[in-house]
């Protein structure tokens, strides 16, 4: 979606996701590449390569599916 990234990254041992102008929150693993936010009913799926590398992220909120490549 234009205009809208998700950065995820780790803060103080926790892997964290931040969306464009909101604040930072903890995201926890389901699995390998599935991480849940139950509060804010959001799930995020990394899919990757042959190579096992990441390359996109898959969030599911409310009905929405949305992907984006890895940057």
């Amino acid at each position: 979606m234009p205009g809208f990234d998700l950065k995820i990254f780790v803060e103080g041992g926790k892997l964290m996701a931040q969306a464009t102008g909101q604040g930072a929150f903890e995201i926890e693993a389901k699995s390998k590449d599935q991480f849940s936010a139950d509060a804010f009913g959001i799930e995020i799926q990394f899919e990757r390569d042959a190579n096992s590398a990441v390359k996109k992220l898959v969030l599911l909120q409310g009905g929405q599916t949305l992907r984006g490549d890895k940057k």
